[in-house]
């Protein structure tokens, strides 16, 4: 079997119904050219018969007890085989025919250039999504690039080693700063890659996925740190503010004064 360009890795746990809409925005990519592993985390809700239903277009998947979605994404790593890797996880979706566009840029770059696009980011609760323009110099104040969107080549990996387990919430983050901060090319690609579901772990988690985002500022030493963590502190407030209107006004008002906010 021929060595495909790109590896998607797809991480999931007990979320049977994202895991179908990410492997149908996969397999309608219709790429010989990429390679798709699922890493399931133990599930018991019928994710791994969603996997076995599509196992035609699944190249390699495990099923097994996992240590974090930092310790899933490494065991994705491990099993890929693609010169490029992207993270997908479980509910994300890649937008139309969108890989075959990222593979002319990857034609057009060197080897260890990290391509970056753009991502949307899909509210479930307000049925909208927001455009989000990557930018890789923002990196240094805090994670400005989607996971989802960004294609790494696998000799980072291999010179740099993987996600950080130690970190719970923002090892992708601390992944990408460290190769910023040791002078690796990025090279952004001016279109929306995937569509991001909002919810996930960093998501649900604000607190703390925000204060672990400004340890890692510091610990990297970033030069714009002071500037990162008044960004991720007021990120913080506006949350709890969202959440107190939430508490005050019901959820369908506030989610209405949110999406006027958002547009």
């Amino acid at each position: 079997m021929s060595k495909k360009l790109i590896s998607v890795i797809t991480i999931v746990r007990n979320d049977a119904a994202g895991l179908e809409r990410t492997l149908r925005s996969v397999i309608a990519q219709n790429s010989p050219e990429i390679e798709h592993i699922v890493v399931d985390g133990a599930s018991s809700d019928g994710t791994v018969d969603v996997i076995r239903a599509h196992a035609n277009h699944v190249n390699r998947w495990v099923s097994e007890s996992d240590k974090g979605i930092y310790d899933a994404m490494n065991k994705g790593i491990a099993l890929a085989q693609g010169a490029w890797i992207c993270m997908l996880n479980a509910g994300d979706v890649f937008e139309p025919k969108i890989l075959t566009r990222v593979i002319e840029e990857i034609t057009h770059c060197d080897s260890i250039s990290i391509l970056y696009g753009d991502a949307y980011y899909y509210y479930p609760d307000l049925r909208q999504r927001r455009l989000v323009q990557a930018c890789s110099e923002r990196l240094y104040t805090g994670m400005s690039i989607c996971h989802q969107a960004v294609f790494i080549p696998a000799a980072i990996y291999a010179n740099y080693g993987l996600y950080n387990r130690t970190y719970s919430f923002a090892a992708d983050f601390h992944f990408l700063l460290r190769l910023a901060m040791s002078g690796e090319n990025f090279v952004h690609m001016p279109f929306a890659v995937a569509t991001f579901f909002a919810g996930g772990t960093s998501d649900i988690c604000v607190l703390g996925s925000r204060f672990e985002s400004i340890r890692i500022l510091w610990r990297l030493k970033s030069p714009r740190a002071l500037k990162g963590t008044l960004r991720y502190i007021y990120e913080v407030l506006q949350q709890y503010a969202y959440m107190t209107l939430v508490w005050a006004l019901g959820q369908k008002l506030a989610a209405r004064l949110r999406a006027r906010r958002i547009r």
